[in-house]
C-alpha cells in the first residue's frame, strides 16, 4: 500500500486529487472536506472539528478529543496533536505503507490556501510545523512532493515534483493498482 497525506498548502493545487484518491490511499486535514473526501479526515482544532461536525460530511474522520460532544461512534484521539498534519503522517507511519507522499506540506511557507477563510485566519501558522514535517521525511518512505527549484535547501529528504508524482500517479492508474 501507498498512502498520500494531503495538506492544505496552495502548491496542493498543482495536483489532481481525484487521480489520487484512484490510485492512492489518501490522508487529509482540515478544511481539505470542503473540497474533496480523503479515505479518512483528521482535524485537531476544536472549530474545524465543530465544522466538520455541523456539514453533512459522511466520511472516515479522527479527531483529537476536546471539549464538544462527539457523535456516537467518533474516532478520538486523546494523545497530544500539535496539529492535523503532523498526526495525518504519523499515523501513515504506523500503516503498513511502502511509501508516503506529502502533498501540500510547503516547507518555506506559512500559507494555507483556506486562510481567510471560516475557522482560518489570514497566514495560518503552518510554517512553525514544517520543521517538525521535515524530521518526518527522515523515515526513507516519506516523499515530499514539492518544488525542487525553490527548495533545494533542504537536505536529508526525498523529493518529487509534482509533475513526477502525477506520472507516478497516472502510471498507477492505468496498470489498476
Amino acid at each position: 500500500m501507498q498512502v498520500v497525506v494531503i495538506g492544505n498548502a496552495p502548491n496542493r493545487k498543482l495536483i489532481d486529487l481525484e487521480v489520487v484518491k484512484e490510485s492512492f490511499f489518501t490522508i487529509g486535514c482540515n478544511a481539505l472536506y470542503r473540497d474533496f473526501e480523503p479515505d479518512i479526515l483528521v482535524a485537531a482544532d476544536k472549530g474545524m472539528q465543530e465544522e466538520i461536525l455541523a456539514s453533512e460530511y459522511s466520511g472516515r474522520t479522527i479527531f483529537h478529543k476536546r471539549s464538544i460532544e462527539y457523535p456516537p461512534g467518533q474516532e478520538l484521539v486523546s494523545e497530544r496533536m500539535r496539529s492535523s498534519g503532523l498526526y495525518a503522517i504519523r499515523y501513515a507511519k504506523q500503516l503498513e505503507c511502502s511509501h508516503i507522499y506529502l502533498i501540500g506540506f510547503n516547507p518555506q511557507s506559512g500559507y494555507n490556501m483556506y486562510d481567510g477563510t471560516h475557522n482560518y485566519r489570514r497566514s495560518s501558522a503552518l510554517g512553525g510545523s514544517q520543521f517538525e514535517v521535515s524530521r518526518h521525511c527522515r523515515d526513507k518512505r516519506v516523499i515530499w512532493v514539492t518544488d525542487l527549484k525553490k527548495h533545494k535547501k533542504i537536505e536529508r529528504r526525498q523529493l518529487m515534483t509534482p509533475s513526477n508524482f502525477i506520472k507516478l500517479a497516472d502510471k498507477r492508474l492505468e496498470k489498476g493498482s
